[in-house]
């Protein structure tokens, strides 16, 4: 009965230690583009913002393995069972996946909602994060836009 919930806490916190490096190494790789003038690629930017969409949608998906509560899910189609680990198909995998992506944009999934507190905090920091790389990328094109004037 235990060893589930360590399995889950310890998948949760992995996905939580992985969007916290995504971070800083967005944080970075772009303190060091854009101290050496370099340019920003959308590429760059696409890549970033995938990565965060996958990480943050697994810790969304173990967050609800922890506490089903935590999100309202209209007819999930898996029940998590919390007296054994189970391996969870892939379409509800994909639903965390999808609910991450409409988060990041700060817009809403029709089959899952946020129901406590926690994970909004979550999605919050997933907006955040998201703007930060729209901010970054808007710098880079000002600044592109400053050097090819000055020049």
């Amino acid at each position: 009965m235990v060893a589930p919930q360590i399995y889950r806490c310890f998948m949760f916190l992995l996905s939580v230690g992985n969007i916290v490096l995504i971070m800083l190494a967005v944080y970075s790789y772009y303190q060091y583009v854009l101290s050496r003038g370099g340019r920003i690629f959308l590429s760059n930017v696409i890549v970033f913002y995938s990565c965060s969409v996958v990480f943050f949608g697994y810790a969304y998906l173990y967050f609800y393995a922890l506490s089903p509560s935590s999100f309202v899910f209209g007819s999930p189609p898996v029940t998590i069972q919390p007296t054994h680990i189970q391996s969870l198909p892939f379409s509800f995998t994909m639903q965390f996946f999808l609910f991450s992506a409409f988060q990041s944009v700060h817009g809403s999934y029709y089959r899952i909602h946020v129901n406590s507190a926690w994970a909004s905090i979550i999605a919050y920091f997933q907006s955040l994060f998201t703007i930060a790389l729209i901010a970054l990328l808007i710098a880079s094109y000002v600044n592109q836009k400053i050097a090819k004037g000055s020049t």
